[in-house]
């Protein structure tokens, strides 16, 4: 017990040692170079700023450009020279007042914060630059604007009827979509708002470029804004187009992922600090002993103790022993060897707590419209969960992927459901009955009624997944579940478990939760107790995103 006290005084003098080193020396060197060479920055934008002005000048003295001294600088885009200078003085401000003060005082734990600050002063003096380019440009296209108004004009018209023609082509699709889906008519309207007003206000434009140039002087900027305008409308309703339709096209499938099994692969870190007893002289050596792939129940055993807690002891010619509130057992099975790598001289040790990192992998069955659909299946190359996948599985639109949350409480449900019907941006992400998003729908089922004149949903032989994962004597949804779901859930992103009292009908907790999944990993690894988003038992460490390795 006194070793151990002074090993961990010895760490704390060398971390306090650290520490103050750190404070004294400053940014590390990677963001120190960035801080000095911030002041450069601010400098090169602030002359860059006045070589524009004065090459901007000098422009407009140009025989060809004076006429644009008669604008005002609005008109001409120079006040952008003024706004050129707001970012550089706001760039310089938090140079000296943020970057400089955290720089300082520095302490490792605003890293991030003074990373961010050195991020704004690069991003304002990049803004300036992009304000004082535009006085020169602009006055450029004014002049084209003058000098070719009849192209000019033949230009915008040319553009201004092509975004005509691709509007119209828009509009029938969404003509049909209103048609075939009247309940999403107010939704289809909102989204199809932008290509109207780009449509409208490039045919204002154009007949306002016709009746200034009819004008015996003529605004060339006027000009020249309206026929930039029509240019803008173009690209933007091209390059919107193809994802409106897209959108659209979303009316017309449904998706739903069901969650089948969930694994959770576990590693527990160990850590071990050796010495010699007999020496006057600091020998601490530590060592780390490669992560041990665990079961469950090891890992939550483990999981309990918190890092750098001493779980076993090296001691008088090599005994070992566990420290008393560790189990001889449980210890047992990680198959340590405690004197692994054993630094020659050294004869004492403690053996601590490093980590339990889990993977959590969850199964999932990707249905699109009906049908087996793996064209979301992560990357085997880079998904750590792709190695329990098979080809079989895969042929159903099964497959395994890396989770960030242990999504437990929602075994055999969907995890995430887009009826026909429903836009990407309406999907339920909570839980749901599996299959509920395709009740209703005639492709996949029909409505029938019990003795007792009850109404409930059969799907068709080819959907008969739905009805295995339902299970028990009446693996059916009825109406009023149906209805329930539909009326109070699917628009509130609640999860429902269909419970009749306080007891639900389906996810972890349902009484038939092992019966349709009794060969699975979630119901052999006791998963059954584990509840949602990293609590419970099995959540200690990080992974891909923070669930696991």
């Amino acid at each position: 017990m006194q070793k151990t006290k002074r090993r961990f005084g010895w760490i704390a003098g060398c971390v306090a040692l650290l520490l103050l080193l750190v404070a004294c020396g400053g940014p590390p060197k990677d963001l120190d170079e960035q801080v000095r060479g911030l002041e450069g920055v601010v400098k090169t934008a602030q002359a860059d700023l006045d070589n524009a002005k004065k090459s901007y000048d000098e422009k407009l003295g140009q025989e060809n450009y004076k006429f644009l001294q008669e604008y005002s600088a609005g008109e001409r885009h120079s006040d952008s020279f003024d706004k050129a200078q707001a970012k550089i003085d706001e760039a310089e401000k938090a140079r000296t007042e943020r970057v400089k003060s955290i720089a300082d005082n520095y302490k490792d734990e605003r890293r991030g914060e003074l990373e961010t600050a050195i991020g704004d002063v690069n991003r304002l003096a990049n803004e300036a630059r992009t304000l004082r380019e535009e006085p020169a440009m602009w006055a450029d296209k004014i002049l084209d604007a003058k000098s070719n108004s009849a192209a000019t004009a033949q230009r915008a018209e040319k553009t201004a009827t092509d975004t005509s023609g691709q509007f119209t082509v828009l509009q029938q699709a969404t003509t049909a979509a209103t048609t075939s889906f009247p309940t999403q008519d107010e939704a289809i309207k909102r989204k199809f708002e932008p290509f109207t007003a780009w449509n409208s206000t490039s045919a204002t434009a154009f007949t306002d470029i016709q009746a200034e140039l009819k004008k015996s002087n003529p605004n060339y900027t006027i000009v020249a804004a309206n026929a930039q305008k029509i240019q803008d409308n173009h690209a933007s309703i091209l390059s919107e187009g193809p994802k409106y339709q897209a959108t659209i096209g979303e009316l017309s499938t449904s998706e739903t992922h069901t969650l089948l099994d969930i694994q959770v692969d576990s590693e527990i870190e160990i850590g071990r600090t050796s010495w010699n007893e007999g020496s006057d002289s600091d020998t601490d050596r530590d060592y780390d002993y490669p992560p041990v792939p665990v079961d469950t129940e090891t890992a939550n055993y483990f999981g309990q103790f918190a890092p750098e807690t001493k779980l076993a002891t090296v001691g008088f010619w090599g005994s070992f022993n566990t420290e008393g509130n560790v189990d001889r057992g449980q210890w047992d099975k990680l198959h340590i060897d405690p004197k692994k790598d054993f630094p020659n001289g050294h004869d004492y040790a403690e053996l601590y707590m490093g980590a339990v990192e889990d993977t959590y992998c969850h199964k999932v069955l990707v249905l699109r419209n009906g049908k087996p659909d793996t064209s979301g299946r992560p990357d085997p190359a880079s998904n750590y969960c792709s190695k329990y996948d098979s080809d079989a599985d895969l042929a159903k639109g099964i497959f395994w992927a890396d989770a960030d949350e242990l999504s437990s409480e929602y075994i055999g449900m969907d995890t995430y459901s887009k009826p026909y019907g429903d836009f990407a941006d309406q999907a339920n992400n909570e839980a749901t009955p599996p299959g509920m998003a395709y009740v209703g729908d005639a492709n996949y089922g029909q409505w029938q009624n019990d003795n007792n004149g009850n109404s409930f949903w059969v799907f068709y032989g080819q959907y008969r997944l739905f009805s295995d994962l339902i299970g028990g004597p009446n693996p059916y949804h009825y109406r009023s579940e149906y209805d329930t779901w539909n009326r109070d859930y699917r628009r509130k992103d609640e999860p429902y478990f269909a419970a009749s009292g306080s007891v639900p009908r389906y996810g972890a907790h349902s009484p038939m939760t092992g019966a349709r999944f009794p060969n699975s990993s979630f119901t052999k690894s006791g998963l059954q107790d584990a509840t949602v988003r990293n609590a419970g038992p099995v959540s200690r460490g990080g992974g891909p995103g923070g669930g696991g390795k």
